[in-house]
């Protein structure tokens, strides 16, 4: 398994600890003292209030132990946006991941994308703290609804490259490039 596949994963398992509990061989929403939590990381100021918050700095023990040179402010961000998504298991679906939820159908239709392309833009210029508020704003847009792996993902791993391949998804010629994980996926030769 790839670390960029068992952070997003250690990530969402994270989130949905946080936000269901299971009863009676089901999931419900969580409450009591993870809400709280959820709450304080919904109203972070920035990546050091966020860290603040005892779960955030869990979640950042938790990609550590992935990745020791996982940067913190980025864990806030990722903690931030996760906070910042609706408690419903519907998230964890493939057809949630981002950039795919807001992404124009096809190259010739605009009108078809979730998100405006200045607010694209704006999000893919975003840098350092930036991604936190960057983050939280498109989770807020997509109205609390995306894949917390390709979130976290997206958070840990911003820089030209996946902003390149958001750029392609967006404009809906992602077969232009492939999925980061697509080379460990490939069938090898006998």
């Amino acid at each position: 398994m790839s670390e960029s596949r068992r952070t997003e994963d250690l990530a969402a398992a994270w989130w949905q600890e946080l936000s269901f509990e299971r009863s009676g061989g089901g999931l419900r929403r969580a409450g009591g003292a993870k809400r709280a939590a959820l709450a304080k990381l919904r109203r972070a100021e920035g990546p050091i209030d966020a860290l603040a918050v005892p779960e955030a700095i869990d979640l950042y023990r938790r990609l550590r132990g992935v990745d020791p040179n996982v940067d913190a402010d980025r864990v806030a961000a990722v903690a931030v946006a996760l906070a910042n998504l609706r408690p419903e298991p519907e998230n964890l679906r493939p057809d949630r991941r981002v950039p795919a939820v807001f992404a124009r159908r096809s190259f010739h239709d605009p009108d078809s994308a979730g998100l405006s392309e200045a607010r694209f833009r704006r999000l893919l210029q975003a840098e350092g703290s930036e991604l936190l508020d960057a983050f939280r704003r498109l989770v807020r847009l997509l109205d609390g609804r995306a894949d917390p792996r390709s979130l976290a993902n997206a958070i840990l791993h911003w820089g030209d490259r996946m902003r390149q391949r958001w750029i392609f998804e967006y404009y809906g010629v992602a077969v232009a490039t492939p999925h980061p994980d697509a080379a460990s996926a490939a069938p090898t030769a006998p």
